[in-house]
């Protein structure tokens, strides 16, 4: 067998950026600029993912195979909590 190396990015929306781009204000929540940045993308394309210079990478999954093994492990800050990034998935705006 011919070994596989597989990654999986685990991205977040980059707030930071998507304020830069839009020009939003620092009063307006995450959440809220989270949903202005989809409502522009689905405006202009038909869909809400964003493209990937407003992406934010959280984690590096990867798993390997070879003849004798399966390796499966995650790359990131373990001393981070990444809870604070999970958005709401309320599409509205």
């Amino acid at each position: 067998m011919i070994p596989t190396l597989i990654f999986d990015l685990e991205t977040i929306p980059d707030i930071k950026s998507i304020r830069r781009l839009y020009n939003l204000d620092e009063a307006l929540s995450d959440f809220d600029v989270v949903n202005i940045a989809n409502f522009k993308r689905r405006q202009k394309v038909g869909h809400d993912f964003l493209p990937v210079h407003l992406h934010q990478v959280v984690a590096i999954s990867c798993v390997l195979k070879t003849d004798d093994r399966l390796e499966i492990w995650t790359l990131g800050d373990e001393a981070v909590s990444y809870t604070h990034l999970t958005l709401p998935t309320n599409r509205e705006v």
